[in-house]
């Protein structure tokens, strides 16, 4: 059985113009119970053989249009009653059993977004919260490289339509091949039931320039944030090689030695709470500093 779903995570806009967009970006079109276009744990659920989630469904409360999809906080009877967050994602989503991971997949995608927005309702149980991050891809000839990223966290609820645009931050100045947009009523570890995410109108926006973080066009970024028992640190500098991270009294709290682009932490032995990292390179000159939550 299935014990535990992992929930796998991940500044710009000057001109706005439109993008290249997604499939179904409004969840008009519905394959029986599932957006069309769009990958989500219950379509995966059912492929291995627990089918009838209901994790994400077709709403008549929406933004425009007619559907929206709503994703919700479940207790799957066929999983022993573990709550399981509602999820889609441009691009099937399976479950590979040998290796016990969920496996997201991508649509094809051209053009260089510099942001995303979308219109969403959040209404959370406790202290939850919901999340969307995007990835730009490109296959090299030999394996898949991350040409850009963006995400957003929803640590508090609001009760009518809201539009959110997500800056998308670039690590290849390069056109990617393929999206992976995904949308997730809770980050949590340990879902609380009930959580509700209403989704509509995505937009994917260009522009004629991206705007960097840093004078001289270098960026350190975290996601997700906030993070549960992993988190990746993201930067285009090349003289990045550690994250040091600090408590907030100012204690050391780890180095993580930086092997590329991006690099994937375990933080599972991590309180919960606010912590300080700072980017630097071989000779421990600071580069760049920042923050991130961890909420289990």
């Amino acid at each position: 059985m299935i014990k535990k779903l992992l929930i796998t995570g991940l500044l710009a806009c000057t001109i706005a113009i439109q993008a290249q967009q997604v499939q179904n970006p409004g969840f008009e079109n519905w394959t029986g119970a599932y957006p069309t276009s769009w990958g989500s744990y219950s379509e995966m659920l059912a492929g291995i053989g627990f089918p009838g989630a209901g994790l994400e469904t077709k709403s008549s409360n929406f933004n425009s249009g007619s559907f929206s999809v709503l994703l919700e906080n479940k207790a799957v009877a066929a999983l022993g009653g573990q709550i399981v967050p509602g999820f889609v994602n441009t691009g099937p989503v399976t479950y590979d059993l040998t290796n016990s991971k969920v496996v997201q997949g991508r649509q094809a995608y051209s053009t260089q977004a510099t942001s995303y927005s979308f219109f969403s309702i959040y209404t959370p149980t406790l202290t939850d919260s919901a999340y969307s991050q995007v990835f730009l891809t490109k296959w090299n000839g030999t394996s898949r490289d991350t040409v850009a990223f963006g995400f957003t966290v929803f640590p508090v609820g609001n009760a009518t339509y809201m539009q959110t645009t997500v800056p998308i931050n670039y690590l290849i100045m390069t056109a990617p091949d393929s999206i992976q947009l995904l949308f997730i009523s809770s980050i949590k570890g340990t879902p609380p039931a009930g959580s509700q995410f209403f989704v509509d109108d995505v937009n994917m926006i260009s522009s004629m320039g991206v705007q960097s973080l840093n004078a001289d066009g270098t960026f350190s970024n975290v996601y997700p944030n906030p993070a549960v028992n992993t988190i990746t640190f993201a930067t285009n500098d090349e003289k990045a090689k550690y994250a040091k991270v600090y408590d907030l009294t100012g204690r050391a709290v780890t180095t993580i030695e930086l092997t590329g682009k991006i690099t994937k932490a375990d933080i599972s032995s991590f309180e919960n709470g606010l912590y300080i990292y700072v980017i630097t390179d071989a000779d421990n000159n600071k580069i760049s500093t920042s923050k991130f939550n961890v909420s289990k």
